[in-house]
């Protein structure tokens, strides 16, 4: 028995399934749509369990992180909690990265993300009055913002 066809095939057998999942990957995030915040709430039932791409205000408060858009903003009884959605150990460490970098002021008070996630028509369990919750998948952009010239004239 030839050693070269049966090494080229054992090779094809490692190799193709991690270059398939490597490209359903990259292909994956081509297909998920980008959604604008607004178009999200005033429209929820059409996102409720599909993975979306957003751009929001990402807001970490002392009650839980909310999502808000200073063009769609919501009432304390309408906020959308933001979780986590575990993938695999790496997607957590990369996401639970951002969130430090969230949390520590480092991207601004209330920083502007884009957020890969699914939509949830539940709340967080341990905040109840949140009417929606968008479990994050991964972030791709934190914009720290630059705070407004009448924020900085009252900061003095």
């Amino acid at each position: 028995m030839n050693v070269k066809p049966v090494l080229f095939l054992a090779t094809l057998f490692v190799c193709l399934p991690q270059t398939l999942r490597a490209q359903a990957q990259l292909n994956q995030q081509k297909t998920i749509p980008t959604v604008t915040f607004c178009e999200m709430v005033k429209q929820p039932q059409l996102y409720f369990g599909k993975t979306i791409r957003i751009t929001t205000t990402f807001e970490v408060r002392t009650e839980g992180s909310t999502l808000n858009h200073q063009l769609c903003l919501r009432s304390h009884d309408d906020q959308i909690g933001a979780s986590v959605v575990r993938i695999d150990d790496e997607q957590l460490r990369l996401v639970n990265r951002d969130f430090a970098r969230i949390r520590s002021g480092a991207a601004g008070i209330h920083p502007q993300v884009t957020a890969v996630g699914i939509l949830r028509n539940v709340s967080r369990r341990a905040f109840d009055w949140y009417r929606y919750r968008f479990d994050i998948i991964r972030f791709e952009n934190i914009q720290k913002k630059i705070p407004s010239l009448i924020q900085i004239k009252f900061a003095f």
